[in-house]
Order: structure tokens, then C-alpha cells, then sequence
């Protein structure tokens, strides 16, 4: 057990907690109540192009279910052969939360119990911008990634039923895979036999 303290003491973690607290702090200050996401929609894509992403779209899911902003979808080169991995959090609150005073102590940030926190789920989007960060800063390999950010999470799902599933690399691929399967099974049933 005594080889643990010792490592313990000198462990360093991967990701900037510091920094990805900073960044969930700003993000809490960013009314986006749902129904009223546009800024903080604006505010992660902006994070996502100066992180790199070859990709980047606010997509039109406000048209279809009410209110301001759109899905946030970005798409980042891998460094490994690899299947893509889906990134994904909602960055609507489930109250608003205008006017919002933050607290932080040296154990929790909260509020000053006028409004929510909206902890959920920007906490997971500061994680996600904080991984992605952490990857491209200490150049580890990653397989190709794609971030989903998805509006009125809190209202029902809505955003993540409004968004164009075939903007996923993987969801595309599988579906071609299947539709040359089927084309292929489709055109062996068709051959005469001799």
C-alpha cells in the first residue's frame, strides 16, 4: 500500500482541471435556458474551430422544434485507424438562468440560490472541450472523433431527434456497408441456378 502514497504524491493528472473549471464558470454565465441556446451554441462552436475540428455545423434544429440555436456537430481527423467515436452532451439548462451569481469556494461552485447552476450538462460539454483540448495539446493518438452538442435536451430530447443522423461517419458507413450487403444478397437470390 505504501508504493501508492508515494505515487499519489507525485501523480499528475492528464487534463488542466483548473482550466476546464474556467471554462464550465464561463459557460455557466451563458443563459441557455431551453428554447434560448443560440449563444451557447455559438460560444462551443467557436471552441470547436479553435481546437482544429475539420468540421464544424450549427445545424437548423431550431426551425423544426421552436427557439433559438441548433445542434453543434464537429468532426475531428484521427491520428489511428480506427471506428470514430461520438462525443456527445446537451447544452441547454432546464431553467433559465439570467441573472445568475456564481459562487466558488475551495471545494464546489454554486450559486447564490436564485437560479440554477446549469451544471447539467455543461459540466459534460467543459469535460468534452477539455479532452479534446488535452488530445491535441500532448499530441496523443486518438481515433477520428465527432462531437454532438445537442438543443432542448431538457424539453424532451427534441434537439437530439431533430439532428440529421447522417452527418456521423460511422452511422454512414454502417449504412452503406448494409445497403452493398443487402445489394449483394439482394443480387445472388436473383441468379438463375443451373
Amino acid at each position: 500500500m505504501l508504493w501508492w502514497l508515494a505515487y499519489a504524491d507525485s501523480y499528475q493528472p492528464l487534463l488542466n482541471h483548473e482550466r476546464m473549471t474556467q471554462l464550465f464558470i464561463e459557460m455557466a454565465r451563458i443563459e441557455s435556458g431551453s428554447e434560448n441556446e443560440a449563444a451557447i451554441c455559438e460560444f462551443v462552436a467557436k471552441q470547436l474551430r479553435e481546437l482544429g475540428a475539420e468540421t464544424v455545423i450549427i445545424d437548423e434544429a431550431s426551425k423544426q422544434i421552436g427557439g433559438t440555436g441548433g445542434n453543434v456537430f464537429a468532426r475531428f481527423k484521427g491520428t489511428v485507424n480506427a471506428p470514430p467515436l461520438l462525443l456527445n452532451a446537451h447544452v441547454d439548462t432546464v431553467y433559465s438562468t439570467e441573472g445568475i451569481q456564481l459562487i466558488r469556494d475551495e471545494t464546489e461552485i454554486r450559486t447564490d440560490g436564485k437560479t440554477i447552476l446549469g451544471a447539467d450538462n455543461k459540466a459534460g460539454v467543459a469535460i468534452i472541450l477539455e479532452v479534446l483540448r488535452t488530445l491535441k495539446e500532448r499530441n496523443l493518438p486518438h481515433p477520428p472523433l465527432e462531437v454532438v452538442f445537442t438543443i432542448r435536451e431538457e424539453k424532451g430530447l427534441l434537439g437530439a431527434k431533430a439532428f440529421d443522423t447522417r452527418l456521423l461517419l460511422r452511422l454512414h458507413r454502417l449504412r452503406q456497408t448494409r445497403l452493398v450487403d443487402a445489394r449483394i444478397r439482394n443480387n445472388q437470390r436473383a441468379r438463375p441456378t443451373v
